[in-house]
């Protein structure tokens, strides 16, 4: 059965070129398979009469003789199905490379613009302000394209004739006899920027962004962490041709001097004196916001003892009124002043004293005691004793022998 192509794009014999091409947009737009996912196969061969259709009807010479002879006169006239144009490229024609709408499968992708670089800003806060949250102002320098050109630096912009708009140019440097070297190197017409301006831009002087100060209000919630960001997108830079970068606010805890935040918890070194950690009592600091903790400890207290403060910790995030604990370490202050005997011999009768008897024929050695003692500070004097010694056997080979010195050099 012969296609009535009037009928496909549901127009009348008397209809124009305006008409035609009025009426194809309409029915490709519905038709195409994209549009169809659910009965593809029927759009598909729906989609193709319409293209089909189109070709014979917005051609002249097919299109005279299709009302005179009908399908049948095409074929004979060697104007056949392999004569039509595909009907992608006829869409093409309507709506460019890009089907509009999404998810096409029949047409190439638009390449996607780009983004203009991420401005990444670090935000300290305190232990305080996390744990009672706050809001801060931050005021920031951004890029946006120049209102008095539109981001093309001036009037009449072209390309560079001296790089052929690549912003690069290629030179040839001989270094040698039949030797060259090739450099590349920014052209000196455009400096880089790949047009040539008649008229440079008084608000941008040619550098087609203009640079205004920006407010952002950013809210620090309780229990916020360490490295949070926070992103407002597209709030950022933007050059020509690129869409808005975002501002990503990175946030960095200061140290605090009384308080170690690990996870939702705290941990706070308390010092007490020796009587103190013998006899307990009362333990009494202040917290993050100067308010007094007071609680009380009847058991001696050792060097690695702590008490543990229940919900007095961190605020746990985006939880309300949920809190981690409070680690309370302790720090025992031994008396400065030495003791009398009279005050040794009343010690010794509370406190259990190791008694330890020196026979005549051993050796007595003698020690200074210090305070402090750090692995750490040892070590460092250790290497530093190594080097010395080190340069000093150096300085004993000069006089030797050359073959007695070399040997002794290889020990050290």
């Amino acid at each position: 059965m012969s296609k009535n192509y009037y009928d496909i794009l549901e127009l009348g014999k008397d209809a124009g070129s305006a008409e035609i091409k009025k009426a194809y947009k309409k029915m490709a737009m519905k038709w195409h398979p994209d549009k169809n996912p659910d009965n593809i196969e029927a759009a598909e061969k729906k989609f193709k009469e319409i293209s089909e259709a189109y070709s014979v009807l917005s051609d002249p010479e097919k299109k005279e003789i299709y009302d005179k002879y009908g399908e049948d006169g095409l074929k004979n006239g060697d104007i056949g199905e392999n004569n039509f144009t595909s009907a992608d490229e006829i869409f093409k024609m309507f709506f460019g490379k890009q089907a509009p709408f999404d998810d096409n499968i029949f047409f190439e992708k638009r390449n996607p613009v780009k983004k203009s670089e991420s401005k990444v800003v670090t935000i300290p806060f305190s232990l305080k302000e996390c744990y009672n949250g706050t809001k801060k102002k931050v005021t920031l320098k951004i890029k946006k394209i120049c209102t008095g050109c539109n981001g093309l630096g001036g009037k009449n912009p072209r390309l560079c004739n001296g790089c052929n708009g690549s912003g690069l140019k290629i030179l040839n440097r001989h270094v040698g006899p039949g030797m060259i070297q090739r450099i590349q190197t920014v052209c000196n017409v455009c400096s880089g920027t790949k047009n040539v301006i008649d008229v440079i831009c008084v608000l941008c002087n040619g550098n087609k962004v203009q640079v205004e100060d920006k407010q952002f209000i950013l809210t620090l919630e309780q229990g916020i962490n360490n490295n949070d960001k926070k992103i407002y997108e597209n709030n950022g830079d933007q050059y020509p041709c690129e869409l808005a970068g975002d501002v990503i606010f990175v946030m960095k805890e200061d140290e605090n001097k009384l308080f170690k935040r690990i996870g939702n918890n705290l941990v706070y070194n308390h010092s007490i004196s020796l009587g103190d950690s013998l006899l307990g009592g009362l333990i009494s600091f202040n917290d993050l916001n100067d308010e007094k903790i007071v609680f009380k400890e009847d058991n001696i207290i050792k060097h690695d003892s702590y008490s543990i403060i229940k919900n007095k910790g961190m605020p746990i995030k985006n939880v309300v009124n949920n809190y981690g604990d409070l680690y309370v370490t302790y720090n025992i202050i031994y008396p400065t002043k030495n003791l009398s005997v009279s005050e040794k011999e009343l010690i010794k009768k509370i406190l259990p004293v190791t008694n330890i008897s020196v026979s005549n024929s051993e050796k007595m050695y003698s020690s200074k005691l210090y305070n402090n003692f750090s692995i750490e500070e040892l070590e460092k004097k250790s290497r530093k004793n190594e080097y010395n010694n080190f340069h000093e056997a150096r300085n004993g080979f000069q006089g030797m022998p050359p073959g007695m010195e070399n040997m002794f050099r290889g020990f050290f």
